[in-house]
């Protein structure tokens, strides 16, 4: 089978604009496995399977350009690093992800360098198909050509940690229960610790404090604990491409822009579950905040042209990431429809967090933030102007 190259098709008809995959390894077994998932499983994605990994450029259908590309870690004669730093030139709309049974540290750096994400040896075959599915919908956003141009080139996208895979997965199992949940936080004890004092905080309203990781899951709950620990996670794995400084000042920023959200959306709706939505939207633009900073100390030029082709290249960013990282409630939604545009009386979690943005912006100027609420709808003026009282 050296050098082999399938394509399937939904139908008998060749359809061009499908969705177009492509695997990368020198593992026989592995590529006649994904084969036969491919027939089964998702019949509507185009797929090129490739085992002489020097010849893979060649092996490539001319049209239309992959969607996304998995390459096998270690392999003869050249690296998988090396195929998809080739890819991101040839193909710099792709999505590059690197396959390995290895989740040390080096890989993770290796990764870091040239893809977007990691996929750990062995996966089933629904975590293929919820991959596939989550890049299709990110080849359906209205974003433009340079956006995905940039969010794909950028050398600062975080892998994300395997702690968060773990407890998505955790999650989504039936059979997990608290014990299993806490055992997966407690391997990171900088997170563990974090939770437990949002468990504790005035935020959820206990008045009995607690040091069992069991309890603090208990109260924050599964939506939450996904959240805040996937947050805290890609504070932690960012530390690197920052001044301490100016991490810190972001992930700072980021919890006092959280907080304001959900007070400032309680006050708007009175509604629990989309209050904390959108506390947790807020949350995880973080995500794309650390991103920017980072390229903006690694290469100004790229920075200033995000800057220059959206308006919110923070909540951008968050929002392709979370979809890659098949973050679940399609929270991507929001985030992309935040825009600095005019507002009006509809109460919703986008205009909120574009508000909230603004409002930490004036509050330490009461004749700029007299006038700033002045311009706003008067449910909106009210909820910010008692904010302001607290």
């Amino acid at each position: 089978m050296a050098g082999c190259h399938h394509r399937f098709w939904a139908g008998k008809a060749i359809v061009m604009n499908k969705n177009y995959a492509v695997f990368i390894d020198d593992d026989d077994l592995m590529l006649k496995a994904i084969r036969r998932t491919a027939k089964r499983l998702f019949p509507d994605w185009q797929v090129s399977l490739i085992e002489a990994p020097k010849e893979w450029q060649a092996k490539i259908d001319t049209a239309p350009s992959p969607d996304i590309v998995f390459c096998d870690y270690r392999m003869p004669q050249i690296t998988g690093a090396e195929i998809l730093k080739s890819v991101a030139k040839n193909y710099p709309l792709a999505i590059r992800v690197l396959v390995t049974g290895d989740t040390s540290d080096e890989a993770i750096v290796t990764c870091n360098q040239v893809a977007h994400t990691l996929l750990a040896k062995p996966f089933t075959d629904e975590q293929l198909i919820e991959f596939l599915e989550h890049v299709a919908t990110l080849k359906a956003l209205n974003l433009s050509t340079d956006e995905r141009r940039l969010i794909c080139q950028s050398s600062q996208i975080p892998v994300l940690p395997d702690v968060v895979t773990r407890l998505r997965e955790a999650l989504a199992n039936d059979q997990s229960d608290l014990p299993h949940l806490a055992d997966i936080v407690s391997k990171e004890p900088i997170i563990a610790a974090r939770l437990l004092q949002m468990a504790n905080s005035a935020y959820l309203g206990y008045h009995r404090a607690t040091d069992s990781l069991e309890e603090a899951i208990a109260r924050i709950g599964t939506q939450l604990l996904h959240a805040m620990t996937m947050s805290f996670s890609i504070e932690k794995a960012t530390e690197h491409l920052l001044t301490a400084n100016a991490h810190q000042q972001i992930c700072q920023y980021t919890e006092q822009y959280a907080q304001v959200t959900r007070r400032v959306f309680m006050r708007l709706s009175n509604n629990k579950a989309q209050t904390e939505r959108a506390f947790i939207c807020a949350v995880l633009s973080g995500i794309g905040r650390l991103v920017m900073a980072a390229l903006a100390e690694s290469d100004r030029s790229a920075y200033d042209e995000f800057c220059n082709t959206h308006k919110q290249p923070a909540m951008l960013i968050s929002a392709f990431l979370l979809t890659l990282w098949c973050y679940p409630d399609n929270l991507h939604e929001e985030l992309l429809q935040v825009q600095a545009s005019p507002v009006n009386p509809d109460i919703s979690i986008a205009q909120t967090l574009l508000l909230t943005q603004q409002y930490l912006c004036h509050r330490d100027d009461n004749e700029a933030m007299e006038e700033w609420l002045s311009t706003l709808p008067a449910v909106y003026a009210e909820a910010f102007s008692a904010e302001g009282e607290k």
